[in-house]
């Protein structure tokens, strides 16, 4: 009994390692970091194949299924965790400056951020977003 218990275990941590590691995979893709998501693509197959290996020796055991699907789960939510605090993603901000519009663009692009401006009418006149 005991080493199903850890069987069990292992499927979980397995998934959730496995499925925090594709959310950050997917980050780095979109940010165009091929080699790196490769690597970590590379690491996140292998810990589904073992974790799906198995559940599949165990398939009379309903706790195989149940700690695989929460493995699942709780790795989406810790990958999720894990992209908040690298802070990998894209965010996207929306600046109403009252003075100097394209100057503080100018200095956000300069410093590498990604800017796009439009005019827009509010209560005070036009401003630029």
């Amino acid at each position: 009994m005991e080493s199903l218990w850890l069987g069990w275990l292992f499927i979980f941590v397995a998934r959730v390692a496995d499925m925090s590691l594709a959310t950050v995979r997917t980050l780095f893709l979109v940010r165009g970091c091929a080699w790196e998501a490769g690597g970590i693509g590379f690491v996140e197959a292998l810990l589904y194949i073992v974790a799906l290996q198995m559940v599949f020796q165990n398939l009379n055991s309903v706790g195989s299924f149940f700690f695989y699907a929460s493995g699942f789960a709780c790795g989406n939510i810790l990958g999720a965790f894990i992209e908040e605090k690298l802070a990998i993603g894209f965010l996207t901000v929306q600046i109403i400056p009252r003075n100097y519009p394209t100057r503080i663009s100018e200095m956000l692009r300069e410093a590498g951020f990604g800017v796009t401006v439009w005019d827009a009418d509010g209560v005070e006149g036009r401003h630029q977003v």
